[in-house]
Parts: C-alpha cells; structure tokens; sequence
C-alpha cells in the first residue's frame, strides 16, 4: 500500500494535497489510509451518496437479515475531521492540471488524485437494480411471490439464491453465457451451482423488454418482478480521461499510477486497469 503514501507526496503546494474521487471500497479506505499515514495532509473526498454502503452484505440487508446499519455508514460519522467531504459527482477530470469537475460547478485542485470512482450498474426502466443501498431497500419492501434476476455474475448469483432460500420465493436466473460466474474458479462455481438448486437457472438466455413486459428467449417471464444485474458501465468522468481501455477502465501501472498522465495521478479499485491482470468487476469478487 505505499502508493497511498506517495499519493500525498508529490508536486508543489495546491487546494488539496489529494484529492479522492469516489467513496466505495477502494476510495475510502484511500482516504481513511492517507489521514491516518499522513495526518498533515489536507484530503477532500468527492462522493456523492450520503454513506458508504457495503454491497457483500446487501442480500442480508435485501432478504431482511440484517438491518442497515449492518451494511452502512454515513461519511459524516467515519470521515476524520481532516478530510473534507463534497457530497457531489465528479463531472470531469483535468489530468494535466491535476482539478477536478464537480457537477456542481466547483472545481477542486490538487497535488495528487486517487481515482476510485468504480463502476456504474446499467439500469432498465421497469427492473429494480441491485448495486445500492437504495436498489436493495426497494427489493426488501417489494412483496413478490416470484423473481427474475438477470445476470449470472456474483451479484446476480448471490441475490437469487437469497431470495430463493431466505424469502422463499420462486427465482429465475437468466444468464446471457454458457456458465454463470464465467471469471471464477470451478470450486466457486460449483459451490454457486449449489445454492442455487432450487433456482430455475438459464443459460444462453436473451432477456427483452417488449409492450412493458419482460421475456426470456421470446416467452413473457412468469415474474412478479424483475432485478436487472448484469452490465456495469464506467462513471461520465471516464470520458474526459486520455487514453481508456475499450470497456471503460483506466490504464495504470504495477503501482496505481494513471500511464499517459503527470506524476501523482493514481487510479484504484473497479476503475483501474492493471497491466496484465483479469478485472474483477466487483467487491464481492475481491473478498472471494
């Protein structure tokens, strides 16, 4: 973890030493690791949501297992009081000055920025999605005797086999490919495979919204709702950033450090892009 050191030690005095962009997993444990290493260092931490959520207990919170203090925390009350915090979206970022844009028209300068800004879920109108404390408050209250779920990945794996076990409820898996869970191990699979048994599961499935009804390979689903996982796709600031891969994410080195861009520019977490590695798209799959 020396990168987040050297994030507060590079370039002439400005606004902020650093500057974090995003407040998931990677973005707040970045500034909560840069206060406490570096306790001089003046750190502003754009994020817009209200409280960091921790999204591999969201099916416990979902299916009414734990309540949601279990699986949140609100940045006022975990935030030192040396970090500044911007309840606010980064619009875009000037890596060669180093500032970035808020959606509120502020701009923020710095000697350093970390950029965890993650990666969005695709939402479908007529679905609920899953990736919020919000998306996942909206499945605990919603009263479904049945479920889609679509995507075969960990969140939607997870969710159906919660639903499935703890509401009881009759669950559909769709999954576009041949296999669910296509980046994991196949000890992890066939553990999934497991949970998923009572799981009417479908593979090479084509899900479609057609006159306000979802279908599965051309059949209106028998649901009484719809969870839309699967997708995610890179934050409107990714745009503005030289030289992403074709899926969005942001080329680094071994060391977090943003190629094509001055010293002191990292990215971390989803958003990144390490040279030669596989991108796991989620926290889930980082605890696995």
């Amino acid at each position: 973890m020396r990168w987040l050191v050297a994030v507060a030690l590079v370039g002439a005095s400005l606004a902020y030493d650093c500057v974090v962009v995003g407040g998931g997993f990677g973005g707040l444990y970045t500034t909560l690791r840069l206060a406490s290493s570096c306790p001089w260092a003046r750190i502003a931490l754009v994020e817009p949501r209200d409280a960091f959520c921790f999204s591999p207990l969201l099916y416990e919170y979902a299916t009414g297992l734990v309540e949601a203090s279990a699986v949140s925390a609100r940045y006022e009350e975990v935030l030192p009081a040396s970090v500044r915090w911007y309840r606010a979206a980064a619009r875009g970022v000037d890596v060669a000055a180093k500032a970035v844009e808020l959606d509120d028209g502020r701009t923020l300068d710095a000697r350093s920025l970390a950029l965890c800004a993650g990666r969005e879920p695709v939402r479908v109108d007529g679905a609920l999605s899953f990736a919020t404390l919000d998306d996942a408050r909206a499945v605990r209250e919603a009263t479904w005797d049945s479920a889609l779920v679509v995507g075969g990945g960990y969140v939607g794996v997870e969710l159906a086999a919660h639903l499935s076990r703890v509401r009881g409820a009759r669950v559909t898996l769709a999954q576009r490919g041949p296999t669910i869970l296509p980046k994991a191990s196949a000890a992890s699979r066939d553990r999934a495979l497991a949970a998923l048994a009572d799981v009417d599961l479908r593979l090479n499935a084509r899900v479609e919204r057609r006159d306000g009804s979802f279908e599965i390979d051309g059949r209106v689903a028998d649901a009484d709702g719809v969870v839309w996982t699967a997708g995610r796709r890179p934050p409107a600031l990714v745009a503005t950033m030289p030289h992403p891969t074709p899926d969005g994410r942001l080329r680094v080195d071994a060391a977090l450090r943003l190629r094509a861009a001055p010293r002191g520019v990292f990215a971390a977490g989803d958003l990144a892009a390490p040279p030669g590695k596989q991108p796991q798209p989620s926290a889930q799959a980082t605890l696995q």
